[in-house]
């Protein structure tokens, strides 16, 4: 999916689809992608990260799709009291990705806890036209969770707030959690 990350970007900048070379690619978010950040926490199976995002094309004129979303610093695994994990080689538990209740992805998750942000490609069948709900964290019986940090927008209320010293509010829809698409192109079946 690395082709169509360069194209959801190209096309969340502004570029017009006769501007962009390949298939045209679009993302569905809510977050309004703030240069300044803070974070909110995931440390097991029950703090699982979820955002809805609304779908407004039908899934039939999606011919791939992703869950893109940015961690914002290193997680720390607490049973080892190792501060920054930063390796994706580090012997973490499962990571699991829910499309509308539905297991999309399970797999090892030290390449898509690190800092940064990561995609994970989800079968089209999964979405819906309308709202669509994900959920991103660790599998239940994983062994091994640690503190993953998800990145959120700090708007500029949220910036005053932390200057104070104030717990920030949780806003959901401020989570970089998105929707990347390769639409199909009309002579596609």
């Amino acid at each position: 999916m690395k082709g169509v990350a360069w194209m959801a970007m190209a096309f969340a900048a502004g570029l017009a689809a006769a501007e962009l070379a390949g298939p045209q690619c679009g993302r569905v978010m809510t977050d309004c992608g703030c240069v300044q950040t803070y974070w909110d926490m995931t440390s097991s199976w029950r703090s699982r990260q979820q955002k809805t995002l609304h779908l407004a094309i039908p899934p039939e004129e999606i011919a791939r799709a992703a869950v893109e979303y940015e961690i914002a610093v290193a997680p720390f695994d607490p049973s080892a009291k190792r501060r920054r994990i930063s390796d994706p080689s580090y012997p973490w538990g499962n990571w699991q990705v829910h499309v509308n209740g539905r297991l999309v992805f399970e797999g090892p998750a030290g390449p898509h806890v690190t800092k940064g942000w990561h995609q994970i490609e989800i079968p089209v069948s999964a979405l819906k036209a309308g709202d669509n709900r994900i959920e991103i964290g660790w599998a239940k019986a994983s062994a091994r969770c640690g503190y993953v940090y998800f990145a959120c927008d700090l708007t500029e209320d949220a910036a005053k707030i932390a200057k104070r010293q104030e717990r920030l509010a949780k806003h959901p829809e401020g989570r970089r959690i998105r929707l990347v698409v390769e639409f199909r192109s009309p002579a596609s079946p």
